[in-house]
């Protein structure tokens, strides 16, 4: 047969039989494909980044999400503008998210056992040995495990020509104007497939990068890697360009840039979860062992799904032992840099955790597991074939045999798709579309409980992104959920929603919403206590999900009972729409509460920032307490925006101040001469503010 030939059939072969292999493994055979196969947490964020590009052309803004004053991604920085125009492409053929997503994450099996087989049979190894590292690569448990609740971590076709070009760059000293031409188109592909696999990429080519001119004793030989990393670390800014071109322009949003550099150590890479089984293996007595290591040793979150199986595990050995050998350097002792350098970079306590100083945001080190699996592959595979088999029927049955107990191995029942998704999916769609029947087009809908977008812990029962349901079953509706946090949307949803149940219906009627939605699941009570309350206010008969999950209040019937004339509903609507927010730092506490008060302690010295986002000033009644720890007499110092002094001591003395407030941000600076409150609490504690509260007058 001819290599075009052999080409050919190596390649639709790894196409058909990956494909087969994941509707085999997922379990998906009659699952409905417009229905994602993820339906929970980060899976519906990126459920609304394919429906924006299908509403909107692209994901960045998104009129019908976050009112009342939209959704805008340029604070959440990526680097997958190459994943981001596929989605586009695929919306082009169809309206409906989830077979998009679901199409999406399928497409990443053949891409990334193709990927690997060309590297494979690049690197001069056998058809065999190339078939057999696709599907194996392709198949890990990784792959699974991130699904389209990470669905560009789960695409990962990109890593085998990555360490590709790490093998030209220490092989190669004088590398041809088409191989630099390849490398830049990859190396663009790279830098808008994700900033992970493109830092990883960078870190290990530059420090080959460095081996290379070490040991040819020649910066100019050893150009090629440097010249790769510069285009990858282009490429990924032009990713990022309309994220720092936002920032220079509404200023930085310091909530959404949160990452703190310990992380670096919670996602860590750890050996034993390379080398252990794969968690519920199919055989009991691994899947015993593996869950006894994880229930008495400390795990990070990502590095339980990066086991390699036991064929990428035996490769793994050999690759560590091939740098102790005193042989001539080969594919296998090339191999074992890429992977001690992999391992040096993330392992928990490694390099990664040190640049974690400079960079938190780059934190989950272990996800550099899958270029470990190549690597490892590739040392298995060069083992095994220097093993000569004369007969070739012989060496078809030691590959098959490796495939098999590779494939079984790396692969569990757990990794099935749950199909009571679908029983959920449809009861939310019939919600939302009872919904959209009952209003007028456009209306606007505010949902509760308030969670913050992006990025938010779990809210009794409620995971994170759940309300993003309404946005996604619905074509003619606005949603409130998915403000971006830490910008002017998200904290008057905020203020808002922590408004008394009276005055929070009228303030969302002045700012035009129609109605509000009620996820249960985010309330202890199960939402009696707050569907009770609007019952009483608006007398309605509430739209309920089929699985009792979902309610919705419409406010069209007691809006009518408020007889508002047109012209005072537009100052009404003015007023809504500009809520002053105050910010309260640099020294300040968090607020706490009981039954009836509400207050935060302050050190000697804390700001206060009153921010008005209306266009001219505002009248405003601040009312507060103020007390000390002591029953002795100080004084407690305002400036700034307001410059005056209070007597206080350990009994609360409230006080009422009127201010005109301009537009804009600004000041008020607390500062006491009391002592400091004695006692075990660990902070330094010297004065109370005691019910704060705004009013416009």
């Amino acid at each position: 047969m001819s290599t075009y030939r052999s080409n050919i059939f190596l390649y639709s072969s790894l196409v058909v039989i990956s494909i087969l292999l994941s509707f085999w493994v997922l379990n998906i055979w009659t699952y409905d494909f417009t229905i994602p196969f993820y339906y929970v947490g980060d899976s519906m964020q990126v459920a609304g980044w394919v429906k924006t590009i299908i509403d909107f052309g692209w994901y960045l803004t998104n009129s019908n999400a976050g009112m009342p004053f939209g959704q805008e991604m340029y604070d959440y920085a990526g680097s997958d503008m190459f994943n981001f125009f596929l989605i586009k492409a695929m919306s082009w053929f169809t309206d409906k998210f989830g077979l998009i997503m679901n199409l999406f994450f399928l497409l990443g099996f053949p891409l990334c056992a193709c990927a690997a087989a060309f590297v494979t049979r690049y690197l001069k190894l056998s058809y065999m040995s190339a078939f057999v590292t696709g599907i194996l690569f392709t198949m890990l448990p990784f792959h699974f495990f991130r699904n389209a609740t990470h669905m560009f971590l789960g695409f990962y076709w990109t890593i085998p020509f990555i360490v590709l070009m790490i093998y030209w760059s220490s092989t190669i000293e004088r590398p041809s104007r088409k191989m630099y031409i390849w490398s830049i188109i990859l190396s663009l592909i790279i830098s808008s497939s994700g900033v992970y696999y493109a830092f990883f990429g960078c870190f290990l080519l530059v420090s080959i990068g460095i081996i290379a001119i070490i040991k040819r004793r020649s910066i100019k030989l050893s150009l090629y890697p440097f010249v790769i990393t510069l285009v990858i670390a282009v490429g990924c800014l032009i990713n990022l360009s309309p994220n720092f071109t936002y920032s220079l322009t509404h200023g930085k949003n310091i909530e959404t840039s949160h990452k703190f550099y310990g992380e670096a150590e919670a996602y860590g890479l750890k050996i034993t979860q390379l080398v252990l089984p794969v968690n519920d293996h199919r055989i009991d007595k691994l899947a015993e062992l593996k869950s006894k290591y994880n229930l008495n040793f400390p795990i990070s979150y990502g590095s339980a799904h990066t086991a390699l199986g036991i064929v990428g595990t035996i490769g793994f050995i050999i690759l560590l032992f091939s740098l102790l050998s005193p042989m001539k350097e080969d594919l296998i002792n090339k191999m074992g840099k890429i992977n001690i350098l992999s391992l040096l970079l993330s392992t928990i306590g490694g390099i990664g955790a040190i640049i974690s100083f400079v960079v938190p945001e780059i934190r989950g080190y272990d996800r550099i597991g899958l270029f470990i699996a190549f690597v490892s592959f590739i040392g298995f595979f060069s083992l095994l074939e220097r093993m000569k088999v004369k007969s070739t029927a012989a060496r078809s049955i030691v590959f098959l045999i490796v495939l098999v107990i590779g494939m079984l191995d790396q692969t569990t029942n757990s990794f099935a798709v749950n199909y009571k998704v679908q029983d959920e999916y449809k009861s939310d769609q019939k919600f939302v579309q009872n919904i959209e029947s009952s209003v007028p087009q456009n209306s606007m809908i505010f949902q509760l409980p308030y969670v913050a977008y992006p990025e938010s812990p779990r809210v009794e029962k409620m995971a994170d992104y759940a309300l993003s349901k309404g946005y996604l079953h619905s074509n003619s509706l606005r949603w409130s959920y998915g403000a971006m946090r830490g910008r002017y949307g998200d904290q008057w949803q905020k203020l808002v929603s922590q408004k008394p149940m009276p005055e929070m219906v009228n303030h969302l009627i002045y700012a035009g919403f129609q109605g509000i939605y009620i996820d249960r699941f985010g309330y202890k009570d199960n939402g009696e206590k707050i569907e009770s309350e609007l019952q009483n206010i608006l007398h309605v008969t509430p739209i309920i999900s089929d699985d009792q999950r979902l309610t919705y209040f419409d406010f069209g019937s007691y809006e009518k009972t408020l007889n508002i004339p047109h012209n005072e509903l537009e100052k009404l609507k003015n007023k809504a729409m500009y809520l002053v927010n105050d910010t309260w730092s640099n020294g300040f506490y968090g607020l706490e509460k009981d039954l009836t008060h509400n207050w935060r302690w302050s050190s000697s010295e804390g700001d206060l920032f009153l921010t008005n986002p209306a266009p001219s000033a505002k009248q405003l009644t601040i009312s507060l307490g103020l007390s000390t720890g002591y029953p002795n007499k100080s004084k407690v110092f305002l400036t700034g925006l307001i410059n005056e002094s209070f007597e206080v001591n350990n009994q609360t003395a409230f006080f009422n101040k009127s201010i005109t407030l301009p537009p804009g941000m600004h000041q008020i600076h607390f500062s006491t001469n009391a002592k400091r409150l004695d006692g075990s609490d660990p902070r330094e504690l010297f004065f109370n503010v005691v019910d704060w509260k705004i009013t416009e007058n």
